[in-house]
């Protein structure tokens, strides 16, 4: 993790912010960039940033992590990677399925995800 460093003492993480918070946008850059690494990375980088719960996904071309703590949860998707073609063809496949709203439609993906969370 190269690019983007989190320190939490310096800039801690504000979960009751209401609007745009500069700490709360820093810790969520790092974790986009963190979610490039692999799960072994991840785990303690997550838990020296003060969350206690931790949970890396890696489905059908989909990886991604979830971290929280009593107040605060993130979930952290991989973009598609260039170099993968699993990755491009995991974009082609996507569609889309009856959210909790029947206004909100999502990738069916995230209703994977969020039923494994639980």
């Amino acid at each position: 993790m190269k690019d983007c460093q989190y320190d939490r003492k310096l800039n801690p993480f504000k979960p009751t912010a209401a609007g745009y918070e500069p700490n709360n946008a820093l810790c969520l850059a790092c974790a986009a960039n963190l979610a490039y690494l692999d799960e072994a990375t991840i785990a303690p980088t997550v838990k020296a940033w003060g969350f206690t719960q931790f949970k890396f996904f890696d489905h059908k071309g989909t990886q991604a992590f979830v971290c929280g703590n009593a107040k605060t949860i993130v979930i952290s998707f991989r973009g598609t990677e260039p170099d993968k073609i699993k990755d491009w063809l995991s974009d082609i496949k996507v569609r889309r399925e009856k959210g909790e709203s029947p206004d909100i439609k999502v990738d069916r993906s995230y209703t994977f995800r969020k039923s494994r969370w639980r």
